[in-house]
């Protein structure tokens, strides 16, 4: 419905066209009153709570190219725009005037408090969307202290990465944490350090996982954050040696979970998934070892 209303106002003259000033009347004002209790007013379920949170970060941000994207995959289920095309430009700037029009009516504060309640710790487990979107944008100073607090949260409590990964964006929240911290002046100083995710391998062991692995969740999360430094900034003072570390144990108990759950789209599986492929680049030999297992997901 969000999207259909918003979809429904870009599109209006009225609202969309970016020759004239903004025009009142009925239509428009019942635009706006259908708008407004969408994001303000309505009761959302925790998923559709995080999804408004996106949206409201593509106002805020003006955000365009990508607010235009998920709009086109909602309504149309098209997956691509044909950026060149006049059309595109058309809606683009529609879009644009209908997020200047919603900005003058709704306050800044009220906006800003629907965007942090799907970027709270809580709601990023659930769903790390709208966090992946923030990581994406952020480019100040506080806004990546704030960041990066947030992204800690996770990694440090085991629960809330066992959460996480039954959500399939679980290694794009990882990417773009990562690729959040090398878009910021040198020294780049990773939020894994690599003592640290020795102490954390040091206090796993397989009994431990096969009864409860939370844990082995929270060291795969943060191992994946630590080899994806590794390979962006290799002589970094601050990468991990790969070899210091339980990789094939790791995997196998990993992969051991993912036969488990048998959903080959799930966060698990991706994690396992990607972190046997940044493995097999770094220390090629463990992963041919294990290829005659059969805790190798294929």
């Amino acid at each position: 419905a969000l999207c259909a209303t918003i979809t429904a106002c870009y599109k209006f003259p009225p609202i969309g066209d970016t020759k004239g000033p903004f025009m009142g009347g009925p239509a428009v004002t019942a635009c706006f009153d259908c708008l407004q209790y969408l994001l303000t007013e309505s009761v959302p379920s925790m998923k559709s709570a995080v999804f408004e949170s996106r949206i409201v970060g593509f106002i805020i941000h003006r955000d365009l190219s990508n607010f235009l994207e998920i709009l086109h995959k909602i309504i149309h289920n098209n997956n691509s725009i044909d950026r060149a095309s006049c059309q595109y430009d058309e809606e683009l700037s529609g879009l644009g005037n209908m997020c200047l029009w919603l900005s003058l009516k709704i306050e800044d504060n009220k906006l800003k408090a629907i965007h942090r309640k799907g970027v709270s710790p809580e709601f990023i487990v659930e769903d790390p969307t709208s966090i992946i979107d923030t990581m994406r944008r952020a480019n100040t100073l506080q806004t990546n202290n704030e960041l990066d607090s947030l992204v800690q949260t996770i990694f440090c409590d085991p629960s809330f990465c066992k959460r996480m990964s039954l959500h399939p964006s679980i290694v794009n929240f990882v990417r773009e944490s990562v690729d959040m911290l090398l878009r910021r002046p040198l020294p780049h100083i990773p939020l894994v350090l690599p003592l640290s995710l020795e102490h954390l391998a040091r206090s796993m062991s397989r009994e431990d996982v096969e009864k409860d692995h939370d844990g082995l969740i929270q060291f795969s999360l943060q191992l994946l954050y630590s080899m994806m430094f590794l390979d962006c900034e290799s002589k970094s003072p601050f990468t991990i040696d790969p070899r210091l570390l339980p990789l094939k144990e790791t995997l196998e108990m990993l992969g051991s979970k993912c036969v488990e759950d048998n959903n080959q789209r799930s966060g698990m599986m991706l994690l396992f998934e990607s972190l046997k492929g940044l493995i097999s680049n770094h220390c090629p030999d463990i992963t041919r070892s294990m290829a005659k297992t059969t805790l190798i997901c294929q």
